[in-house]
């Protein structure tokens, strides 16, 4: 599962939304690589005036334990 999280936003959206996920099976001590891809679009919230917007800022991504900010300019 991928989550965003718009660390600084004109409006709080939720804290931790879910943009993609991929059930995959497993077997005991396998382990299989997954790619996920996000776009602008996928960082889209609705604001005070029920719009659909993107602002520029500070994001996080989150994969399981694993965490990675960026900048969206």
């Amino acid at each position: 599962m991928l989550f965003t999280s718009d660390l600084v936003a004109s409006y709080a959206p939720d804290v931790k939304r879910l943009r993609r996920f991929e059930k995959i099976f497993l077997k005991s001590g396998e382990s299989k690589k997954v790619n996920f891809s996000i776009s602008a679009k996928d960082l889209t919230f609705t604001n005070n005036e029920n719009q659909k917007v993107v602002e520029p800022g500070d994001f996080q991504v989150t994969i399981g334990n694993l965490r990675a900010n960026f900048a969206l300019k």
